[in-house]
């Protein structure tokens, strides 16, 4: 039965493994015993401790754009890192740029639509035809948001995108299962990163979003780990086209 849940011959790509939840998500799934690669983007310095034995090896690469030949690039530096081809992707680098509808410019609105929603198609399409090259069965897991179900203020292309997200999950695992890789999704809730932290410090503005979680706290980094390693592991081999919401009951209150 341990086997079910055991992720050490996981050779995973996690993207936006620079800070938040990406970076947690590298560490935690390197501390379970998985081989992991993760980018970070260029502005900022690769998380302190990597190059080591056990954590995560790091890959700069920055989203916005990127062509076949920055994903050629970033399969080359996974094979090398993780003596292997990658088996799973852990699409996970998203960017939240705030403003009122009115004032959302259309730069803005591609720019967040390219990282979080482009890029991530990219990301599955380019490993999906590799794994189907090889007959190699594979994992993809995406990380969405409370937004891929609901709607928000002053994140209309955050919400939209992660709405993206949802729809190409689905739309992927249907296409991708009779090639034996699944496709899934974790939403998380409330989670205290930098991308919420303004929303989290300020007590007047976020007492009602806290009010409304049922477990009665923020969520860490650090509770996204498990829900992507069971979709990681074995034990998750008959799901796919799903959606993990990890919001500490937010939106069954």
């Amino acid at each position: 039965m341990r086997e079910l849940f055991d992720i050490r011959s996981s050779r995973i790509i996690v993207t936006g493994g620079g800070s938040g939840i990406g970076a947690e998500l590298a560490w935690g799934l390197a501390e379970l015993g998985a081989s992991v690669a993760a980018t970070y983007h260029s502005r900022l310095e690769a998380p302190s401790g990597t190059y080591t034995v056990a954590g995560p090896k790091m890959y700069r690469m920055d989203l916005e754009g990127i062509v076949r030949d920055d994903l050629q690039a970033l399969w080359r530096f996974a094979e090398d890192s993780l003596g292997g081809s990658p088996n799973v992707l852990v699409n996970c680098a998203g960017i939240n740029l705030r403003e009122w509808m009115w004032d959302y410019s259309w730069e803005d609105w591609n720019q967040v639509l390219d990282v979080n929603a482009s890029a991530v198609f990219k990301l599955a399409q380019f490993m999906a035809q590799n794994c189907k090259a090889r007959d190699a069965r594979a994992k993809i897991i995406n990380i969405s948001s409370l937004t891929s179900i609901t709607g928000g203020r002053r994140c209309i292309a955050y919400t939209a995108s992660k709405h993206a997200v949802a729809g190409l999950t689905k739309a992927l695992a249907a296409e991708l299962g009779p090639f034996g890789i699944t496709v899934n999704a974790v939403a998380p809730g409330y989670i205290h990163t930098e991308m919420t932290d303004q929303l989290i410090t300020d007590e007047a503005l976020s007492a009602p979003f806290l009010a409304r979680i049922p477990l009665g706290r923020w969520g860490s980094v650090a509770d996204m780990v498990g829900p992507v390693a069971f979709l990681v592991s074995a034990a998750s081999d008959y799901m796919t086209g799903t959606t993990l919401v990890v919001d500490g009951g937010y939106l069954s209150a």
